[in-house]
């Protein structure tokens, strides 16, 4: 025994203490005191079952128990590993039984040492205690001088059947709970098995485990290794020593990341491949052995050759469509596919020509341009439906901007269900797909699905990541380290590709390569806005844009989400890829598809925001975000009286499972951007804590983002004047120029505030921020004038209805909801309260305000946009002025003797406010339009005929506690009437 247990390196006073040599009084420790008599003889003797089930026993082995936290003594339970272990029959294979614990009675834990240190752990929650599975593993880590708690088997840290085998909520076992104080930190140190099964059991284990002690306050770390070191912890201590031990001690993985591998590791969930490859091309594969017919699952990572494959398994089909989310995918997948791309052909009543004017049935397009298509020509089994990069193509097609205009996603959605129904094959490729996306075609098809995997992973880079996790620098410090870093590599002349999910960002990139030298031509950045030059879109369409780049002197590329799948850049050119992630709008896996547009292995700098943005909806379970749609919905119906077609399941299921994940992955994206990467085969290396690099570099990045802004704001100053007719031409145009998109902002934006074009300002547009201000002036019209909000809602409506199909939650209008909504909760009085006079923290109308938009926090972050769940009552007042074009000004004041923040309307944005209101008055009474019954009208609409408010009730009734109103603070539910 000694020797087992020295070679596990364990200290000879634990050995000492807690283990012991046993002969055939084994029969004694395991058969305690608290054996059931139920299952002895009336002479005291064990029945037969148990003398011949552990005869084993008489050969002996060794004993280990420990310290008792719940009585402060010895413990009786424990653990007896046999000479001669017995061996059970379990399905079809023979298992034997290592270790033996106490029948009949409920498993408890090891604490190997003294009552003392224990007591003293347990008074310092300060210091972390190591989960790990065994007495042997635990006596391993407490040689370590790391206080270890160790389990009988990994789910032995909680209970969810009672003593009868009844379920019950889980709870922790009372010894876990016994040191699970507030702050403690609990450091799992599990066995690392090289079985996929085992694995994911080890996994479930943890986090079931966890989540109970994050519940009473504790922090959660996991520490793993490679297989090869060892399995158990125990082992790598053995072969390695003690040193490795604290070195993953100290490199131990945070929840969130742990959580973010796990949710990355098995994207497929409960499907399992058909066949399985390991190859760096998909050509490799016989496509005879891909089945012509049914649901074909391609799942393989990036730059391995999914649409060669698909190009093999289609040349000779006569009939195919390959729908997807961005033109440049799309026309790059039609010209590697040999199908004829939607802007290349001419699309009649009655066939689809190409170029030439021959028929064809072959042909690629963006989602957007399905209506556009004959789809009665393809006839029920007649075509192959390709669907490559199929959950970024499926996200556009249920939740992108695009087919929000003009309503015609329910027609566009109709007509995709009738195609995936329809087609005789559907290929779908991608290489970060999940299992949502697959569940969603075999419940449309009602087919289960082939599968093929590939789990070849090549061209690996190495990764230097800085996130502001906890531990690490503020958001701001983390973010400059990388540019400190992007910056270097400038300097030494070399090349760079930089991604980002926000186009304010690439500009201010845009600003730091002219600052480090050069010049705009050797500058290429890719947005939105840039998209349409002439200059983008001939290296947006060339074949070869590695020699582009080479032949037009390109030191620098930026981009944003503008250019992810479908743009390849392949053979050598740049030295180094760089990332900027923010945490929005782009999610962990289209930041990883952005970074390998540049196929090689060169190095990576990232930063990734540690918390990103989540959708308006916010919920993190699929059961959770469709009770909200649910909800929202229902206030939708409520407010407007329209009664809506009811969901397609499958795709309500797959938008909230979808929508779910992806809010986990934003509210952690960071850690969800590093699994990503490490499950794709890349080296992720946090990037060097160098504070003093940060500070000079951050101040140089804020000054760049202002010199951008003002330099554009003076740009849209200068731009062209533009009439009506040319507004609408600008607005029909697939792309725009920079300029020309400059000239449609600087036109909008003087129609909308009613001014000559000549007396545009630059004060006016930094005023407008992109449009947000003219957003919260239309918002604060919804209030003033009646109908202004159910015209332009019907527009959308009618359009929407004009499909009779189900109507996207996000898609339905909400002018009237949220204008009923503000009604309800009594914002139009508040914000009366605050245009007449001062008001501060103790006011009664913030008192009310605060209280009403908590008690009602759900419906309020579904329909007016915020959460005031944790807002303190200014916090809400202060965001809802916000919204509804209000500036604020402060001044220190006494209020009954306390010295207070005393708050009022900044007044020359006031005035400001109110002659844009009167001057887009006029319009809306040409329009037909008349002022609401509001008391706002009386101060927002100063020289404008206004009806009077309706008299207040002189003998208003008390309010029935069981009735909500507005601001009853008890309510849970808007009342939009």
């Amino acid at each position: 025994m000694r020797q087992e247990l020295k070679t596990s390196e364990i200290a000879p006073d634990i050995i000492a203490r807690h283990f012991r040599t046993l002969g055939p009084e084994a029969w004694e420790y395991l058969f305690n005191g608290e054996f059931p008599n139920s299952e002895r003889r009336n002479d005291g003797r064990l029945r037969n079952k148990w003398m011949r089930n552990y005869a084993h026993l008489d050969n002996g082995g060794w004993w280990c128990s420990g310290y008792d936290p719940l009585t402060g003594g010895d413990m009786d339970w424990g653990t007896f590993k046999p000479n001669t272990p017995r061996q059970v029959q379990d399905g079809d294979r023979t298992k034997t039984i290592k270790y033996e614990h106490p029948p009949k009675q409920r498993t408890r834990a090891f604490f190997l040492h003294t009552a003392t240190y224990w007591e003293r752990v347990k008074a310092d929650p300060s210091i972390p205690i190591v989960i790990t599975e065994g007495a042997k593993k635990a006596a391993a880590v407490q040689s370590q001088d790391i206080p270890a708690i160790g389990l009988p088997g990994i789910f032995s840290g909680y209970r969810s059947k009672d003593a009868h085998g009844n379920p019950i909520e889980p709870t922790l076992i009372p010894e876990l709970e016994a040191f699970a104080q507030p702050g403690r930190e609990f450091v799992f140190f599990f066995d690392q098995d090289a079985k996929p099964k085992t694995r994911r059991a080890v996994a479930t284990a943890i986090a079931n485990t966890g989540r109970l002690l994050i519940g009473k306050g504790c922090k959660v770390t996991v520490s793993t290794w490679d297989a090869a070191e060892g399995k158990g912890i125990d082992d790598v201590i053995a072969s390695h020593g003690a040193e490795r031990f604290h070195t993953l001690f100290a490199e131990r993985t945070s929840w969130t990341l742990f959580k973010a591998r796990q949710a990355v590791a098995n994207p497929l969930g409960s499907y399992r491949p058909t066949l399985r490859a390991n190859t760096h091309c998909l050509t490799t594969i016989a496509p005879d052995s891909i089945p012509s017919k049914g649901i074909v699952v391609l799942f393989s990572g990036l730059g391995t050759g999914k649409t060669k494959l698909i190009r093999e398994l289609t040349k000779d089909v006569k009939a195919a469509i390959a729908p997807g989310h961005r033109v440049s995918l799309m026309a790059s997948m039609a010209a590697t596919l040999g199908f004829d791309y939607i802007s290349d052909i001419d699309i009649g009543r009655w066939r689809v020509t190409d170029g030439d004017g021959n028929a064809t049935r072959r042909i690629a397009l963006c989602w957007d341009s399905l209506l556009g298509v004959p789809v009665w020509l393809y006839d029920d089994g007649s075509f192959d439906l390709v669907l490559d990069e199929v959950e970024q193509g499926f996200w556009h097609l249920f939740k992108g901007g695009t087919l929000k205009k003009d309503g015609k996603r329910p027609g566009v959605v109709a007509r995709a269900i009738a195609l995936i129904k329809g087609a005789r094959r559907v290929i779908a490729a991608s290489g970060t797909l999940t299992a949502a996306d697959i569940n969603l075609l075999c419940r449309l098809r009602g087919e289960q699905p082939f599968i093929l995997q590939n789990d070849y992973q090549g061209n690996g880079y190495r990764c230097d990541f800085f996130t502001n996790a906890p531990g690490r620098g503020t958001k701001t410090q983390e973010r400059a380290k990388a540019i400190a870093a992007i910056i270097l590599r400038i300097d030494r002349d070399e090349l760079g590709i930089v991604a980002t999910d926000q186009k304010s960002t690439a500009n201010v990139l845009e600003m730091m390569g002219l600052s480090l030298g050069l010049t705009p031509h050797e500058i290429l950045k890719i947005t939105a806005e840039t998209s349409g030059s002439e200059r983008v879109q001939e290296f947006l369409t060339a074949q070869d844009k590695a020699g582009w780049l080479r032949e037009h002197g390109i030191r620098l590329l930026i981009h944003n989400s503008s250019m992810t799948s479908g743009v390849s850049i392949e053979g050598h050119y740049f030295d180094f890829v760089g990332g900027i992630f923010n945490g929005s709008p782009v999610p962990p896996a289209d930041a990883l598809q952005m970074l390998i547009r540049y196929r090689h292995p060169v190095p990576r700098i990232v930063f990734a925001a540690h918390r990103g943005q989540v959708d308006d909806i916010g919920k993190l379970t699929a059961d959770d975000y469709q009770a909200a749609t649910d909800r929202y919905r229902a206030r939708f119906t409520q407010a407007t009286g329209r009664h809506l077609p009811s969901d397609n399941e499958a795709i309500a299921d797959w938008v909230a499972t979808t929508s779910a994940a992806r809010n986990r992955a934003m509210l952690n994206f960071g850690s969800y951007l590093q699994a990503t990467l490490e499950a794709a085969g890349h080296t992720v290396v946090m990037g060097r804590d160098d504070v003093g690099a940060a500070e000079p570099t951050a101040g140089l990045w804020r000054d760049w983002g202002k010199a951008f802004e003002e330099a554009d704001r003076q740009a849209t100053v200068d731009s062209d004047r533009i009439d009506y007719r040319q507004a609408k031409t600008l607005r029909d145009k697939r792309y725009l120029t920079p300029e020309e998109a400059r000239q449609l902002y600087r036109f909008d934006l003087c129609d909308d505030f009613v001014i000559d074009p000549e007396a545009l300002t630059v004060d006016l547009i930094k005023l407008d921020n992109k449009g947000r201000y003219r957003h919260n002036v239309a918002r604060l019209e919804a209030l003033l004038w009646d109908g202004l909000a159910l015209t332009k809602d019907n527009a959308t409506f009618d359009k929407l209805s004009l499909w009779q199909e189900p109507i996207a939650a996000g898609d339905l209008p909400k002018h009237e909801l949220q204008s009923k909504a503000a009604i309800a909760l009594g914002i139009p009085e508040m914000l009366k309260a605050c245009l007449e006079g001062d008001w501060h923290g103790g006011s009664a109308t913030v008192k009310a305000t605060g209280k009403a938009a908590r008690a009602c926090a759900e419906d309020v972050r579904l329909v007016l946009g915020f959460n005031p769940a944790k807002m303190t009552d200014m916090q809400i007042v202060g965001e809802i002025l916000r919204r509804y074009g209000l500036k604020t000004r402060s001044r220190r004041g006494t209020i009954a003797g306390k010295r207070v923040w005393i708050y009022s309307v900044h007044e020359e944005s006031l005035v400001f406010l109110r002659a844009l209101l009167q001057r887009r008055a006029k319009r809306h009474i040409e329009q037909g339009f008349k002022p609401a019954a509001t008391p706002l009208n009386t101060l927002l609409l100063v020289g404008v005929a206004t009806s009077p408010p309706p008299p207040p009730d002189p003998t208003p009734p008390e309010p029935d506690p069981g009735v909500a109103t507005p601001l009853n603070p008890t309510q849970t539910e808007l009342v939009i009437a």
